[in-house]
């Protein structure tokens, strides 16, 4: 399987799995919120604390929990995905912190990404995001967000789709 029909099958198979399953309640913490939201980010350089110097700001739209701004600030990058000599040099493995700012709290993932930098892909890429903390009605929260989507035309930015569950949520 290469590497754009890998992409495609592990986008559809996120999709599938958080929209068509049931929604799952936690015993322990009470329940889980599904979310499908869009965001647009910018490339930033001002206040970039990241040690490659990757920072992006923008904003989420579309979904009532986690509409707002959004920074993410990238803590390191490898070519071919770290995988020299299996993949292409153009595919590049990231990680890094997502912070989502709310009216009601703040959200902290961890993102771990791949992004295809080939002249043929249109910068595509795709994001796991595991939730590492939050305050308000994301204090204790725990969940999981897919992001994908591809890079601007101007290439200042990404712009995309947010699909994935949050749990422990307290309720407006």
């Amino acid at each position: 399987m290469n590497v754009d029909n890998l992409c495609r099958w592990l986008a559809a198979a996120s999709f599938a799995l958080t929209t068509l399953s049931p929604t799952v309640v936690n015993a322990d913490s009470g329940h889980c919120r599904r979310v499908r939201a869009e965001f647009m980010n910018t490339i930033v350089s001002d206040d970039c604390a990241s040690p490659v110097g990757l920072c992006t700001a923008g904003l989420v739209t579309g979904n009532g929990l986690l509409k707002g701004p959004n920074t993410f600030t990238a803590s390191g990058l490898a070519a071919a995905a770290g995988l020299a000599g299996i993949e292409p040099e153009t595919l590049v493995s990231f990680a890094g912190e997502r912070v989502i700012t709310t009216p009601r709290g703040t959200l902290t993932l961890h993102a771990v990404g791949i992004f295809d930098t080939a002249p043929t892909a249109a910068g595509e890429f795709s994001e796991l995001e595991k939730v590492m903390g939050g305050t308000g009605r994301f204090a204790g929260a725990t969940g999981t967000l897919h992001l994908f989507g591809q890079a601007t035309a101007d290439g200042a930015g990404f712009h995309g789709a947010i699909i994935g569950e949050i749990c422990r949520v307290e309720e407006p």
